[in-house]
Formats: structure tokens, C-alpha cells, sequence
């Protein structure tokens, strides 16, 4: 009885805290189900209406994998929308406690990791790289805790998850000159890891879309490594497979967005800034038809202002302009992106 009641003073408040704090109005007659909220965020981008429907399935289904599910949506709106503090402070709440306890053990050890990746895409978010490190090692020491002849796909694809992030978190500290040697050494170990295993083992609708975003990483690692050679290989294999990955899910623009990000990632390193300046812009077309993502959108900004020089006068105000622009879309992303 108690129990309940703190969860229904749990709900209500988060209700007022996201409605006043974030704009996200929790619609008790929604009616949402999983379908409707993964549409709007997969394949519509809108993000906080998503988190509407996340919410009502979390607060209505019985079936406690349902909440566990319904609950990691809601948090991965938060983040989509670059809401740190308030994502943290869902995870550390009751209701994710409650839902945990609910479970078998097995589920339990398997929601728990998804709990601590969440938490170490937050640190990524906030470029604390060593606490994303941190926080996905734990979400692999959580999964080992299920002995591996009893793993199905879905602790497949979750280990998988934690080797690309912990990729991404050695790239982070190189990207911001800490041991960059060594950490682009374990980047690329850590990326080529999650690769194979979503070649070999993932057979999911986004498929290509994963090994896309092998290859763009390990592109990144190459060029923060000034080796052009195998940067080209990786932006060549990652378009070729955004590419694929579009043409079976033509709603989904995002793929073709990121597609354009790492050849102007690439351009601007290795080749001129006007073909930077194209991709991007088209980068930036693409996020804006698929919808609210704020991350990718400054990234495409960020991306068209570092292709104009601060020392050419002419050039100065271009830059300023693409800056401001990323600074009010995804602050974040924003800080992120110019911290190296």
C-alpha cells in the first residue's frame, strides 16, 4: 500500500517536473503503446512526444519487462534532448528502483546494464569520458553476472553496445589530448570488437545502420590519427552502408544525415572546404526533415563554421553565425563538439 502511494507521488511529481523544466506534457489519456512510442522516436524524431507515450506504458502496463522497456525509452528522450540532470535524476529515482526489483535476476542483471549504459551515454554527453568508460564497464560487468550459453541476442547486442561505447570513450580522451596514442589504439580495438559482432551476430532491421556507425567511428579514429588512407576506407564502407540502411527505412533521415557528417568530417581534414561546406549542409538538411535532434543538427553547424577561418575578415562573421546557431539548437553537442 505504501509502496504504491510513493509511486504515485513519484509519478505525479515527475509529471509537473517535466511539464514545467522541459516541456514535456504526460498525457494520462494518451493511450500509448511501445509501437507508437518507438515511432515517434525511431522513426519520427519527435522526441519529447515520445517520451509522452514512454511515460503512460511505464505507468500502465502490468508486465514489469513492459515497464523495464517503457522506462529506458523515457530516459532515452531525456538524453535525445540533451536533459542531463533531469535523466540522471530518473535514474537514481524510485520508480527505476521498483522496476528492478520487480524482475527476475536474469532480467534484472540485463535491465541494470542498460541502466549503467545509459548512464555512461550521459557522461559521453557531458565529455566525461573516463566516467562513460567507468559507467560501461560496469553495464559489462552486469552482463557477465548471466553465464554466456544462456545469452540470447539481446545480450549480444548489449555487449555489443558496451564495446562501442567504450570506444567512443577512448576516442573522447584522445580527442581531448589525453594519452592520444594509446587511446586511439584502444578506440579502434574496442570499435573493431563491436563491429564484428554486429556483423557476425546482428541481424536486426537497422543493421547496416550499425556497421555504418562502425565504420564512421573507426573513420574518426583514423583521422583524429592523420592516416588518410584508412580514413578513406572507413568514410567509403560507412556511406555505402547508411546508404543501405536509408533505402529500408525511408521515413528515417538520420542515416543519411550521418552519412554526410563524416564526409565533411573527412573533407575538412583531407580534402577542400567547400566539399566540407556541402556535406554539411546537407547533414543539416537531413536532421532538420527528420525531425527534433538537437545533437545533430549542431554537429552539422558546428561542422559548416569550421569551415570558415577566423583569420580571413570576410570570413569571421560565417563562423560566428554557424556557432550561435549550434549554441541555441543542442548547447550540449555544442560544448562537445568544441572541446577539442
Amino acid at each position: 500500500m505504501f509502496a504504491e502511494a510513493k509511486l504515485e507521488g513519484v509519478k505525479l511529481l515527475t509529471k509537473w517536473y517535466f511539464g514545467r523544466k522541459l516541456g514535456i506534457v504526460l498525457d494520462d489519456d494518451v493511450n500509448g503503446t511501445l509501437e507508437t512510442a518507438k515511432e515517434l522516436d525511431q522513426g519520427q524524431g519527435n522526441f519529447r512526444e515520445a517520451a509522452n507515450h514512454y511515460f503512460y506504458v511505464m505507468n500502465s502496463a502490468d508486465n514489469p519487462l513492459i515497464k523495464a522497456e517503457a522506462s529506458l525509452g523515457v530516459e532515452q528522450q531525456l538524453i535525445n534532448i540533451n536533459a542531463f540532470p533531469q535523466a540522471l535524476r530518473f535514474l537514481d529515482g524510485h520508480m527505476v528502483s521498483y522496476i528492478a526489483s520487480s524482475l527476475s535476476y536474469k532480467d534484472q542483471q540485463i535491465y541494470l546494464a542498460q541502466i549503467e549504459g545509459k548512464k555512461g551515454w550521459i557522461a559521453d554527453g557531458m565529455m566525461d569520458f573516463k566516467g562513460s568508460e567507468r559507467y560501461f564497464r560496469e553495464a559489462a560487468n552486469k552482463l557477465s553476472n548471466i553465464p554466456k550459453d544462456e545469452w540470447s541476442s539481446k545480450e549480444h547486442e548489449l555487449w555489443s553496445t558496451t564495446r562501442h561505447f567504450l570506444g567512443r570513450a577512448h576516442y573522447g580522451q584522445a580527442f581531448l589530448g589525453e594519452d592520444r596514442k594509446i587511446n586511439i589504439e584502444w578506440a579502434v580495438k574496442f570499435f573493431q570488437e563491436a563491429y564484428r559482432l554486429d556483423r557476425d551476430e546482428y541481424q536486426g532491421e537497422n543493421r547496416y545502420g550499425k556497421l555504418g556507425f562502425g565504420h564512421a567511428w573507426l573513420a574518426r579514429c583514423a583521422i583524429l590519427a592523420d592516416d588518410e588512407d584508412v580514413a578513406d576506407f572507413h568514410v567509403g564502407s560507412a556511406v555505402s552502408n547508411f546508404g543501405l540502411q536509408t533505402m529500408i527505412t525511408q521515413s528515417n533521415k538520420s542515416y543519411l544525415a550521418h552519412s554526410y557528417l563524416i564526409e565533411g568530417e573527412f573533407d575538412l581534414k583531407f580534402g577542400s572546404r567547400e566539399a566540407a561546406r556541402r556535406h554539411y549542409e546537407e547533414s543539416l538538411t537531413a536532421w532538420q526533415e527528420h525531425g527534433q535532434h538537437p545533437n545533430g543538427e549542431a554537429a552539422a553547424l558546428i561542422g559548416l563554421g569550421m569551415t570558415y577561418r577566423k583569420q580571413i575578415p570576410w570570413e569571421l562573421p560565417q563562423k560566428i553565425h554557424y556557432y550561435r546557431e549550434a549554441a541555441k539548437v543542442g548547447p550540449g553537442a555544442f560544448k562537445r563538439l568544441l572541446g577539442g
